[in-house]
């Protein structure tokens, strides 16, 4: 998306329940005509935008503080951004990058208005990045399929560990502790689930489960946690652009009948999916034009709201 300044209405990916105030996007201007990768993101209290951005051909990471608390901070030593995370609980803003033909992750201290010291040096392109609610841990997926588990929580990042799934890595995470987290991959064999638990400050794995989110090949795979539960919730599309709609438990590593995608979704993305906090409903915008709401429960279809154009986030 190209813009003059940063529109974003609804983040994305793991800040989906995040929105960015109108009032407050309008008090800043890049002033750049620039691509954003990753969107925007805003903290929830209003105060701290982050931005990753690729404009006079290279790429560029702004911190803004829009109460005036810090000076705006401004790191552009990288060719482009390619993938973005951020946790609100510890204000980190993580952005995997590429540098002069090599791959780096880089950590920002959104409310120092800085950044840790220390650049990782990534395997390969950096594919997806998720933190831990608290914002510890990061773990990065690469395209050569290798997960990087780098520890936030002192004063520098600490690469503690990699781990080589062997397979395609399409997603990772952490459950709500932090002491468990989960990877989707697919291999020659299919897809599958791997349960891993920390141990003395490494990742061991514990267990893992073979599972069909689609009969075809996946092309990207979203996670959310259903609150009050062990749920997991994925969703995404295959190559074939269609649906992707699953409910993990994780306590039995299995797919609950909560829902059958195949009833109301027919072609698209879906992008967000999301249990209210009662844990009584899912609510699953679709790029066919659709926004669903089903009995998480039962998985009945309740409501399905059709719009003249592909629906992003609800």
């Amino acid at each position: 998306i190209t813009e003059q300044r940063l529109l974003t209405t609804r983040l994305i990916g793991s800040m989906s329940e995040t929105f960015y105030p109108r009032r407050v996007a309008e008090h800043y201007r890049l002033n750049q005509r620039a691509i954003f990768p990753n969107g925007g993101i805003v903290s929830q209290n209003g105060r701290y935008v982050c931005i990753g951005a690729d404009y006079d051909n290279k790429g560029h990471v702004h911190l803004v503080d829009l109460e005036g608390g810090n000076p705006e901070f401004h790191f552009s030593a990288m060719d482009s951004v390619l993938r973005a995370d951020y946790n609100d609980v510890a204000k980190h803003y993580g952005v995997g990058y590429k540098f002069q033909g090599n791959y780096f992750a880089s950590v920002f201290r959104v409310s120092q208005g800085n950044k840790f010291p220390t650049d990782i040096l990534l395997d390969d392109a950096p594919l997806k990045l998720n933190f831990d609610m608290q914002g510890r841990w990061l773990a990065i997926l690469t395209v050569d399929g290798v997960i990087e588990l780098i520890d936030c929580s002192g004063e520098d990042l600490k690469l503690t560990q990699k781990i080589h799934s062997g397979g395609r890595c399409l997603n990772a995470s952490f459950n709500p502790a932090a002491d468990r987290f989960y990877v989707v991959f697919d291999d020659a064999q299919g897809q599958q689930v791997r349960e891993y638990h920390i141990v003395d400050d490494q990742w061991l794995e514990k267990r893992h489960a073979n599972v069909t989110l689609h009969e075809d090949k996946i092309e990207f795979v979203h996670s959310n946690w259903a609150p009050h539960c062990d749920d997991l919730m994925f969703h995404g599309n295959s190559v074939t652009q269609k649906p992707i709609l699953g409910c993990f438990d994780t306590q039995s590593m299995t797919l609950r009948e909560r829902v059958n995608v195949d009833n109301y979704h027919k072609a698209g993305a879906i992008n967000t999916a999301h249990v209210s906090h009662d844990g009584s409903f899912l609510i699953n915008p679709c790029m066919d034009n659709t926004c669903s709401i089903t009995d998480y429960q039962t998985g009945r279809l309740l409501h399905q709201v059709r719009q003249p154009a592909n629906v992003y986030f609800a």
